[in-house]
Order: structure tokens, then sequence, then C-alpha cells
């Protein structure tokens, strides 16, 4: 009975270094006594300590990028754990919603006539892990832009229907043993489907108007992508900003001298990972 109850009762102290693959130490990884708040996160050099552990307990090792390991605590003092890199991949979905404008300039100068309109885009999203924290994830998704334009001749607005790809390169830093911090900055190219204008007073639409309605736009728009986000086990959300570098519409023929329209889009979306 005496040794019954020891047995259940017994508790003990882990320390030990979580390494990579390559022997190297990992800094921010998470020991865990599972079902517990019982954690340690490992130091500059890899260090973890763990006090009052009972006996049998199951404990688990976590690091972004890498493959979680879980062992029993038998009473030992000291263990190495050895976390190897996730060959791993996941894919998603996720809807946003924000803010889209053309940014104008030309030879004499800026307008000051457009002005954000409503956009959304849906898209399929990919993350492939490079190193520890480190990810590379590129979409492929339907967009919806464009801006409301605003003359003494006119106003409007202009609708663009996009399918874009976007490239990013991701890191994640570890805010607790649910929810990671993401930053991540990349590259976009984009193939327009479609353009609206719809001009809000009938009776205006000059020969101008006209050109630009029926095509007068390049098919493709290219551009950089910034943003932060919070991700759990599954779900995400995350802000991120657009800029296009290359010129959407061809203005018509009237306007001489060097004009360009680019894209601009800040938005906020969630998604979801399996």
């Amino acid at each position: 009975m005496l040794f019954f109850c020891y047995t259940a009762f017994a508790q003990g102290n882990l320390t030990g270094r979580v390494l990579n693959s390559k022997g190297e130490p990992i800094v921010g990884a998470l020991v865990i006594v599972n079902e517990t708040a019982n954690q340690s996160i490992t130091d500059l050099d890899g260090y973890y300590f763990l006090r009052n552990i009972a006996l049998n307990t199951s404990i688990e090792a976590t690091y972004i990028g890498c493959d979680k390991k879980r062992f029993k605590y038998n009473g030992q003092d000291t263990l190495n754990i050895v976390l190897k890199n996730s060959s791993r991949f996941k894919w998603g979905l996720t809807q946003g919603l924000g803010l889209s404008n053309f940014t104008d300039s030309y030879d004499y100068g800026k307008e000051d006539g457009l002005s954000p309109t409503p956009s959304t885009k849906f898209s399929f999203v990919f993350e492939f892990p490079l190193k520890n924290q480190f990810f590379i994830v590129p979409e492929i998704g339907y967009t919806i832009g464009g801006c409301f334009y605003k003359s003494i001749i006119y106003d409007g607005t202009i609708n663009t229907f996009y399918l874009q790809i976007p490239v990013n390169f991701m890191y994640k830093l570890k805010l607790s043993n649910k929810v990671d911090f993401e930053i991540f900055t990349g590259l976009y190219a984009g193939y327009l489907l479609g353009l609206d204008l719809i001009i809000y007073d009938d009776e205006i639409y000059d020969n101008d108007i006209s050109k630009l309605h029926k095509g007068g736009c390049n098919n493709w728009d290219y551009g950089a992508n910034i943003g932060i986000g919070i991700a759990g086990k599954h779900f995400f959300g995350k802000i991120q900003y657009n800029r296009g570098f290359a010129s959407v519409l061809k203005h018509p023929e009237s306007y001489s001298g060097n004009y360009k329209i680019t894209n601009k889009n800040i938005g906020l979306s969630f998604g979801y990972m399996f």
C-alpha cells in the first residue's frame, strides 16, 4: 500500500535541451506537461526546466515548423529532445473584405478625384515549411476591387475582377501553446478577368469613357504585399496591404503624356487551415 501511494504521488523535476536534427539549440521551443499549466520555453541555449512532474505524465515539445514530440515522464532528471523539421504542408480557405483604390499620376501631377471602394476576395492558401519559423505561402484567388471616380464631367465607379496569385514569405512567432503571430511579405501577379464602368449620370457618356469601358485596360497586374496576422490551430486572421506596380488602365488617346494608374488595397481576411 505504501509503495502504491508513493508511486501515485511521486513528483520530480526535468531539465534538458531542445535541439534540431543538426544538434543545434532551438530557442523559443515550448515544453509543456499535457493538460496542465506547467510549461517551459527554451532559452538562448535551448534549455528548458520543468518542476513537480508526476510520474507517467505525458510531456509535449513543440516548435513552429517542426513536428511535435511526445513522451512520458518516468522519473529521469535530464532529457534532451530532438525536433525534426516538418515536411508537411497545409492548405486552407480564406475570405477577405477591404478597401480598394487606384493611384494615378501623370506628367502634370496627380488627380484628386479617386476614392476607395469596398473590395472582396476569396482564395485558396497553401503553407509550406522552409526552416524553423519560416514558411512560403502561395495563394490563388478571385478578387473584386476598383475605385470611385468623381470629376466635373462625370461620377462613376470602376470595378475590376482579377485572378490573383500572391506568393508570400512568412515568419511565425509563438505567442502561446495555441496562438502564433505572423508577419509576411511577398509579391503578387494578377490577370484581369473583367472590368466594369458604372456612370451615375446616363446622359454623360463621352467618347473617352466609352473607350475605357470597351477594353482600355492592361490584362496583367503585379505588385507587392505586406501584412501581419494571428493564427490558431485551424483558424486565422490577417490584415494585409497590397500595392501594384503596373499600370492597369490604358487612358484614352485624348490624354497626352505619361499616365499611370496602379492598384492598391488594404483588407482584413479570415480563414481556416485544414
